[in-house]
């Protein structure tokens, strides 16, 4: 299944231009989900092939099933809208992911990995992924079906929304040999500062990708939390 994948401003920083990378093809569904963890930590100056953020990007929410319909994706959503936008944060700026087109966009200029969240801060991955839910989208497609959700059934929907992309991801990234994480605790105002967006858009889940720390003494020298290369 053929999917251009172009960046919109260059080359994401942290990310490897050339060298071959795993294939999803090449691991079965039994075998993704049982290499399947959290990463806590990640190597250092080990970037990820455009190839490879191509592969997880497409297993988050590319288009499947023949042409480029907006709503044949890799995976659900509700109301039959798409509500969760995705945003690569990269050393050299933050991306926005159009799933249609296969395509990177760049959208900020500034290094947005750590400030997203405390916990990302001694984490060290190169990428960090961004899910970002649109709450006034929703509601009107709940409201066409006719649903009127009040605001707390309306995170339930952008979390259970996210949630499914953010599975997606774990199971490319098991495939693919490369570490990932999932970050709840969010600095949502600097999230919507960094990309100019109003309180409609609410910052749902991040995940850091990146290679995981090989060992417990990687981990260690790079002073990473105590039990950081694996968790649940």
């Amino acid at each position: 299944m053929a999917l251009v994948f172009t960046w919109g401003c260059g080359h994401a920083a942290g990310v490897g231009r050339r060298g071959a990378a795993p294939s999803l093809e090449a691991v079965s569904l039994r075998e993704a989900l049982e290499r399947r963890a959290t990463t806590r930590c990640f190597r250092p100056g080990s970037p990820l092939s455009d190839e490879t953020l191509r592969q997880i990007l497409w297993a988050a929410e590319g288009t499947n099933r023949g042409g480029r319909d907006e709503s044949r994706r890799t995976s659900p959503c509700s109301f039959r809208e798409r509500t969760i936008t995705l945003y690569l944060a990269t050393r050299e700026g933050v991306f926005l992911h159009e799933p249609a087109a296969g395509t990177l966009r760049k959208v900020a200029d500034r290094d947005a990995r750590t400030g997203s969240s405390r916990l990302l801060r001694d984490r060290r991955a190169p990428v960090v992924l961004w899910m970002v839910g649109d709450v006034e989208t929703l509601r009107s497609a709940a409201s066409r079906a006719g649903y009127r959700l009040d605001p707390a059934q309306t995170m339930a929907v952008l979390w259970a929304d996210a949630a499914v992309i953010a599975e997606n991801v774990h199971l490319a990234c098991a495939a693919l040999g490369v570490g990932a994480g999932i970050i709840a605790d969010l600095d949502a105002d600097w999230i919507r500062d960094t990309l100019g967006l109003d309180r409609a858009h609410v910052p749902v889940l991040a995940m850091a990708l990146g290679m995981p720390a090989a060992t417990d003494g990687d981990a260690a020298a790079m002073e990473c939390p105590q039990d950081a290369t694996e968790g649940p």
